[in-house]
């Protein structure tokens, strides 16, 4: 059976150097950017289409 390991500890492993948890913290504050955008987009009752013609933009979805 495999070994688990707590997310607090890979967290400590993996920004051990100034540089690795900047990156760190520069993509936690992304990820939540994006998950805050995507969570109003749906609160307002858009899909992802509704919401880019509304910006006067394309969907663009490539699945290759």
């Amino acid at each position: 059976m495999p070994k688990t390991v707590k997310i607090d500890k890979l967290i400590k492993e993996y920004t051990a150097t100034p540089k690795d948890k900047a990156e760190y913290e520069q993509g936690k504050a992304r990820l939540m950017a994006a998950y805050k955008f995507m969570k109003a987009r749906e609160d307002a009752g858009l899909t992802q289409r509704e919401l880019a013609t509304a910006l006067g933009k394309k969907l663009d979805i490539s699945l290759t």
